[in-house]
C-alpha cells in the first residue's frame, strides 16, 4: 500500500529558514523541535494490527518531513552525518533496546560445512571424545565389489570414520566408508577439513584428533606411505598431529615392487598378507596383471610396532569371516578382506590384536593374537558375536 498518492494535489508547507552557516541537517533538527525534542511520528495503520487506525495525515508532507527530521537527529545529531549502525550495538537507531547480534560462529565440536559444489557431502560416524578419525582406501574394482564392501564393513564400525555421501540417479543418497584410489586427494582433504572445526586453516588443541587408517591392495600402500606423508607436508597439520595411531593393511600390493615401507609417523600397524596364491585367487584375472598379486613384505621402522600375519602359513586351519569359513590355503587377494573385516575391528577400535584363535601365525613363525580371557572357573570365554557379519552394502 502506497503511503502517499503521487496523483494527489498537495501544497508544500514552508519549513524553517536556514541560519547563516547552518547545515541542512541542523535546519531539519531545528524544524523538528530542536535537538533532544522528540516529535511523535504519525500513526500508521497495519493490517491485522489490533485495531490501530490509519492516520488521516498520511498524505501530509510536513508531517513526514517532521518525522524524517526526528530520525535524522537521533541517528547522527544536528550538523553531523549519521553514523553507520553496528551489528553488535546494544541499541538500535531509535534508541530502544536492540536484539543482540547473532555471532556467525560454529560450535567447536562441529566441523564447517563439507558439501561440495558437485553435491558430495562428508559425514562422520562413531564419533568419540576426545576426537578420532578413520580414513579407508579401497582396492581395485568398483566400490560395490565384494572385497571393497567387506572393507567398508570394517571401516563403517571404526571410530570417527570419514564417509563420502552423494545422491545417485534415482535421487537417493548413498554413503560409503571407503574412498576410491581416484578420490585419494579428496579423501585426505576431507579428513583434515573435518578436524578444522573453526575453519582457520590450523589444527590446534582439541582439533588434533587421533588418526587411524585402513586400506586393501593398492589402497593399503596409500594408507601406509602416501597418507602419512601428506599429513607431514600439509601446513595446516602441526608435527605433533601428523601421526597415524592405528593402521590396518590388507594384502598390500603395488606394481613392480617386492616390499613397501610403513611410514615412521605410524604408531601401530596390523598387516594381513598371503604369500602363496590359491588357484581361485581373484587377482589372477585382474586386468593388466601378469600374475597373482602376492602381498608385499612390509618394512617397519623402530618408531612403529608392526604385527605381520601370513595366512599362507596355515593352509589347513579354518578361518571364519563375513562370507563364511575358508582354510588358509584358500585365502587370496580378495577373499582375505572378508576375514580381516572381522579380526581387524579391535585393531581400529581399540588398538588391540584380535584373539589368538582367530588369527594365523605371524610371518616370522610366531603365534599371532592375544589370549582370550578366562571365566571365573578357568574356562575360556566364548567368542563374542561380531557386528556386521552379513554382506550388506555399505550404503544408507
Amino acid at each position: 500500500m502506497s503511503l502517499v498518492n503521487a496523483d494527489s494535489a498537495v501544497t508544500p508547507q514552508p519549513g524553517p529558514q536556514p541560519l547563516p552557516g547552518e547545515s541542512r541537517g541542523s535546519r531539519l533538527c531545528r524544524g523538528a523541535g530542536g535537538l533532544g525534542q522528540r516529535t511523535p511520528l504519525p500513526t500508521v495503520g497495519v493490517a491485522g494490527g489490533g485495531g490501530r487506525k490509519p492516520s488521516s495525515r498520511l498524505s501530509s508532507l510536513p508531517a513526514i518531513a517532521t518525522g524524517a527530521a526526528w530520525l535524522l537527529a537521533l541517528a547522527g545529531g544536528c550538523g553531523e552525518p549519521p553514523a553507520k549502525p553496528k551489528r553488535d550495538a546494544k541499541r538500535d537507531d531509535s534508541g530502544s533496546e536492540a536484539a543482540p547480534a547473532v555471532a556467525e560462529t560454529r560450535p567447536a565440536a562441529m566441523p564447517k560445512p563439507t558439501t561440495s559444489s558437485d553435491g558430495v557431502r562428508i559425514e562422520l560416524r562413531n564419533e568419540r571424545d576426545p576426537c578420532e578419525r578413520t580414513l579407508c582406501f579401497a582396492g581395485p574394482g568398483p566400490l560395490d565389489s565384494d572385497a571393497n564392501r567387506d572393507l567398508g564393513e570394517l571401516c563403517r564400525l571404526a571410530p570417527g570414520v570419514v564417509r563420502r555421501c552423494q545422491r545417485d540417479d534415482s535421487g537417493q543418497e548413498r554413503c560409503a566408508s571407503v574412498w576410491s584410489l581416484a578420490d585419494r586427494d579428496a579423501a585426505i582433504e576431507a579428513l583434515i577439513t573435518t578436524m578444522d572445526s573453526d575453519g582457520d586453516g590450523r589444527l590446534v588443541g582439541a582439533e588434533q584428533c587421533s588418526i587411524h587408517a585402513a586400506g586393501w591392495s593398492e589402497g593399503a600402500i596409500v594408507a601406509a606411505e602416501q597418507l602419512p606423508q601428506a599429513l607431514r607436508e600439509d601446513p595446516r597439520v602441526p608435527e605433533s598431529a601428523a601421526v597415524l595411531e592405528r593402521l590396518v593393511l590388507i594384502a598390500p600390493w603395488a606394481p613392480g615392487r617386492e616390499s613397501f615401507a610403513v611410514a615412521p609417523n605410524v604408531r601401530q600397524a596390523w598387516i594381513y598378507r598371503y604369500t602363496k596364491s590359491p588357484e581361485a585367487d581373484c587377482s589372477r584375472a585382474l586386468e593388466g596383471d601378469a600374475g597373482p598379486r602376492l602381498s608385499l613384505e612390509p618394512r617397519c621402522s623402530g618408531a612403529t610396532t608392526c604385527w605381520d600375519y601370513d595366512y599362507s602359513r596355515e593352509p589347513l586351519l579354518a578361518f571364519r569371516g563375513r562370507r563364511g569359513v575358508r582354510s588358509g590355503a584358500e585365502v587370496g587377494h580378495c577373499s582375505m578382506v572378508g576375514l580381516v573385516a572381522k579380526v581387524g575391528q579391535p585393531n581400529l577400535r581399540e588398538g588391540l590384536e584380535a584373539y589368538v584363535d582367530l588369527l594365523p601365525h605371524r610371518s616370522d613363525g610366531s603365534p599371532g593374537g592375544r589370549p582370550r580371557p578366562k571365566g571365573p572357573d578357568g574356562s575360556r570365554l566364548q567368542p563374542e558375536p561380531q557386528p556386521g557379519q552379513d554382506a550388506k552394502q555399505d550404503t544408507k
